[in-house]
């Protein structure tokens, strides 16, 4: 009888505003529901800052291009600029990217 081998494949989320409440309960909730996902934090304007993460200071590096190419999805859980960047960058990385906007502030985005 062969073995069956089960491969994980981690899934890398960009959290813009992981600072945030809103940022808090959707890194929570996602880690729950699956613990193979790898939540990368970013400040809520999608600059560097410095910010807290289960009550300890953390300094949250700025969200980039790169970033984009290397996460499977965008959640959007912060300020009007940084959703506004994390839209610019995902159109920009011609839409391989899933982009969920939490927060509203992309609503009257054509796409």
């Amino acid at each position: 009888m062969a073995k069956s081998s089960r491969t994980t494949k981690i899934t890398t989320v960009a959290l813009i505003g992981a600072e945030t409440l809103l940022g808090r309960e959707i890194e929570e909730v996602l880690k729950d529901r699956n613990p193979d996902v790898k939540v990368h934090g970013f400040a809520a304007n999608g600059e560097g800052n410095f910010g807290e993460q289960e009550g300890e200071p953390v300094y949250f590096e700025p969200f980039t291009a790169e970033t984009v190419r290397n996460a499977r999805a965008i959640v959007v859980a912060g300020a009007r600029e940084g959703a506004k960047k994390a839209y610019d960058l995902a159109k920009a990385n011609s839409a391989a990217t899933l982009l969920f906007d939490c927060t509203g502030f992309l609503s009257n985005e054509p796409e």
